[in-house]
C-alpha cells in the first residue's frame, strides 16, 4: 500500500479520501532537516508553500513518486532534480488540500493502471471533462488511437502550443506550457506532422533545420535510427544529394523517414511522430520504433496513429472516440476493457478476432 506524508493542515474530508487507498501521516510546516529524517519511506508527499522540496530532501526521498502541491505555485521544488529522479510534481490550481489529495490520487492510481472502486468518481469526473488528468508519461512511449476526427492530432498539439487548452492544463517537465517561452518550450520537442515538408535544397540542408549547427556524424546517426540512411547511402552525393522541393523526387516512406531523422537531429526531451510512419511497411515500422527507443531510453515518445500495429508495443496507449478519452492502458488490457479498441484492432486483424 502507498504512504503518504502531508506538511500541510488537511481538512477531515481530504484525510478521509486518501486513508481509503493509503497509509497517511500528517505533519504541517516541517523544516527540511526534518523531513529528511522521514522522508525515505513514503511515496508521496502532499505540500503547501511552508515546506520546501529541495534537492536534499529529494535525494533524501528514496521512494518518492509524486509531490502534490497546493495552489501556491512550485517555488521552492527543485523540479529539476525531481525530473531526473522520475518524480512527478503535481501543482493544482486550487487553493484548498483536499484538491490536491485528489489530483494526487489520480496520478498514483494511474501509475498502478488500477482504479479502485472508491475512486469511480475521481477518474470518471476527468473523463467526462474530456481531461487526462493523472497520466505519468515520463520516459514513456505513448501510443494514441482512434478513428479519423477523434481529436488524436489535438491531444498532440497542445503539448507545443499550437493552440492552448480550453479547460485543465499541460505539464511538461512539472510546469504549465503556458509559463514557458515559446521558444524554449518547442526546443524540448521533435515534431513528425502527418503531412512530410520537405525543402528544395540538399539532404543535409534539410536535416539541419531541427539543429542548424549539427555535425556530419549527428545527421548520420539521425539517419540510421530513422530508417533512412541506407537509401541516402545509394544517392548520387549521399546527404549532399539534391531533394525537390515538397520532396517530389523521393517516395512518401522516404520523406517521411527523413522527416523523422530532422525530428531526431534536434536531440528532443519529447517526440511526437503524429501519423509520421503511416507511410512505411510494418517491418519498416516496428524497426523504427524499436531504434527510436535505443536511441535514447530517456525520450518520451507520442506515437499517433490508426494503426493498431504501430502502438500496440507502447507503454500506455490512450484510446480517443469523439474527443473524449475512452481507454487507457496496454495492449492486452485495453483488449479485455476497451470495446473502441477492440473494434479497431479486430477490424485490423480479423484473423485474431475469431481466436477471440
Amino acid at each position: 500500500m502507498y504512504r503518504i506524508f502531508i506538511t500541510a493542515d488537511v481538512a477531515k474530508e481530504a484525510k478521509e479520501i486518501l486513508e481509503k487507498e493509503f497509509i497517511v501521516d500528517i505533519q504541517p510546516n516541517m523544516e527540511e532537516d526534518e523531513l529528511c529524517k522521514v522522508i525515505a519511506d513514503y511515496d508521496a508527499i502532499i505540500t503547501r508553500s511552508q515546506t520546501r522540496v529541495t534537492k536534499k530532501v529529494i535525494d533524501a526521498a528514496v521512494n518518492l513518486k509524486v509531490i502534490g502541491r497546493a495552489g501556491v505555485g512550485i517555488d521552492g521544488i527543485d523540479i529539476p532534480e525531481a525530473t531526473k529522479k522520475g518524480i512527478t510534481v503535481v501543482n493544482t490550481p486550487e487553493s484548498n488540500t483536499i484538491a490536491a489529495c485528489e489530483h494526487t490520487i489520480a496520478l498514483m492510481l494511474s501509475m498502478t493502471r488500477h482504479i479502485p472502486q472508491a475512486h469511480q468518481s475521481i477518474m470518471e469526473g476527468r473523463w467526462d471533462r474530456k481531461s487526462f488528468t493523472g497520466i505519468q508519461l515520463l520516459n514513456k512511449t505513448v501510443g494514441i488511437i482512434g478513428g479519423t476526427g477523434s481529436g488524436k492530432s489535438s491531444l498532440v498539439n497542445l503539448i507545443p502550443r499550437f493552440y492552448d487548452a480550453t479547460g485543465g492544463r499541460i505539464l511538461v517537465d512539472g510546469v504549465d506550457v503556458r509559463d514557458y517561452p515559446a521558444g524554449q518550450l518547442r526546443s524540448k520537442i521533435g515534431i513528425v506532422p502527418q503531412k512530410a515538408v520537405l525543402f528544395a535544397g540538399t539532404i543535409a540542408e534539410n536535416l539541419r533545420w531541427g539543429k542548424g549547427v549539427a555535425r556530419d556524424a549527428e545527421l548520420q546517426i539521425a539517419l540510421e535510427t530513422s530508417q533512412a540512411a541506407e537509401f541516402v547511402s545509394t544517392r548520387e552525393g549521399g546527404l549532399n544529394a539534391e531533394v525537390a522541393q515538397g520532396g517530389k523526387n523521393l517516395s512518401g516512406g522516404q520523406r517521411q523517414r527523413l522527416t523523422i531523422a530532422r525530428a531526431l537531429v534536434r536531440d528532443p526531451e519529447i517526440l511526437i511522430l503524429d501519423d509520421g510512419a503511416s507511410a512505411l511497411d510494418y517491418a519498416t515500422d516496428a524497426r523504427l520504433r524499436k531504434a527510436i527507443r535505443a536511441h535514447d531510453a530517456n525520450v518520451t515518445v507520442f506515437l499517433v496513429s490508426q494503426r493498431a500495429a504501430s502502438i500496440q508495443y507502447a507503454d500506455q496507449i490512450l484510446v480517443l472516440d469523439d474527443g473524449a478519452l475512452v481507454g487507457q492502458g496496454t495492449h492486452a488490457e485495453l483488449l479485455e476493457s476497451c470495446p473502441v479498441y477492440q473494434e479497431i484492432y479486430y477490424s485490423q486483424f480479423p484473423k485474431e478476432a475469431q481466436n477471440a
